[in-house]
C-alpha cells in the first residue's frame, strides 16, 4: 500500500496484486507499462510470476523489476537471468525506486517521442520490444516501412495508417509472408533495424487483419507451438 500510494502520488496510474497469480491473471486482463513485485509472495512468489510472464507470448515483453528484502548480489544476478529488467533492496528509497521505474520506461517513451517527428529512426526491438512497437505505431496511425534483422532472418513490414498489410521474413534461401513472416517477427526478441515513415509504401498485400488482431493471432500461435514442444 505504502509503495503504491508513493507511485500515485507521482503521478503513476496503479493497480495492485495480493500475490504472483492475481498480478499474472491482472496483465492478461489490460495492458501495463511495468510491474513491480515482491519475491516473497502467497499462492505463487515472484519466481513463479516472473516465468508465467516469460513463458507467455502475451506478457514477454512487459518489464518487470523486483524489490526484495535479500540485498544479495546473486539473487540479483539469477533475476536479471531469469528476465527481470531490476532488482531492488526493500532497504532502497522511494524516490530510488521511482527513478529506476522511471528509467525501466525510459527506452519506450523516447521511442514513441522520435516516433511522433516523422523521421527514419534506429529500432532496437529487443529494448521496446516487437508489439509494444506495432501498437504504437498503430495508435498513431503512422505509415511506413520497418526493416529490422536478429541472428535468424531479416524482416520487412508494410505499414498504411497503423495497419501493417504486408511482411516477408527471409532466413538465408528461405523466404516466409503474409502470418507466417509476421508471427516469426513478433517472435523475435532482439531484431535491430530501421523504421522509414512517409507515404503508404508500395507493396501488395497479404495481411488483411488489423495490426491489433494479428498480434493477438501471432501470440496464440507462438504459445500453442511451444506448448507443443514443451510436450
Amino acid at each position: 500500500q505504502m509503495v503504491s500510494q508513493y507511485f500515485a502520488k507521482k503521478g503513476f496510474p496503479v493497480s495492485t496484486a495480493s500475490d504472483g497469480l492475481e498480478a499474472a491473471k491482472l496483465v492478461l486482463a489490460q495492458r501495463f507499462d511495468l510491474v513491480l513485485a515482491d519475491l516473497n509472495m502467497p499462492h505463487l512468489d515472484g519466481w513463479g510470476m516472473l516465468r508465467l510472464l516469460r513463458e507467455d507470448a502475451r506478457t514477454r515483453e512487459l518489464p518487470v523489476a523486483f524489490v526484495s528484502a535479500h540485498d544479495d548480489y546473486r539473487e540479483s544476478l539469477r533475476a536479471l537471468n531469469a528476465g527481470a529488467q531490476a532488482y531492488l533492496s526493500k532497504g532502497t528509497k522511494l524516490e530510488a525506486i521511482v527513478w529506476q521505474v522511471r528509467k525501466l520506461l525510459e527506452p519506450r517513451e523516447t521511442m514513441a517521442a522520435q516516433l511522433t517527428r516523422g523521421e527514419p529512426i534506429t529500432v532496437s526491438l529487443g529494448v521496446v520490444g516487437p508489439q509494444w512497437f506495432l501498437r504504437q505505431v498503430a495508435a498513431m496511425r503512422l505509415s511506413g516501412t520497418l526493416q529490422v534483422r536478429d541472428g535468424w532472418a531479416q524482416y520487412q513490414l508494410l505499414v498504411n495508417a497503423g495497419q501493417v498489410f504486408a511482411a516477408s521474413a527471409i532466413a538465408g534461401k528461405f523466404t516466409a509472408t503474409g502470418e507466417r513472416a509476421f508471427n516469426a517477427f513478433i517472435a523475435s526478441r532482439s531484431a535491430d533495424g530501421v523504421w522509414n515513415p512517409g507515404n503508404p509504401p508500395q507493396g501488395e498485400p497479404n495481411l488483411m487483419n488489423t495490426t491489433e488482431h494479428l498480434i493477438q493471432l501471432a501470440c496464440h500461435t507462438i504459445n500453442a507451438n511451444e506448448a507443443q514442444m514443451r510436450d
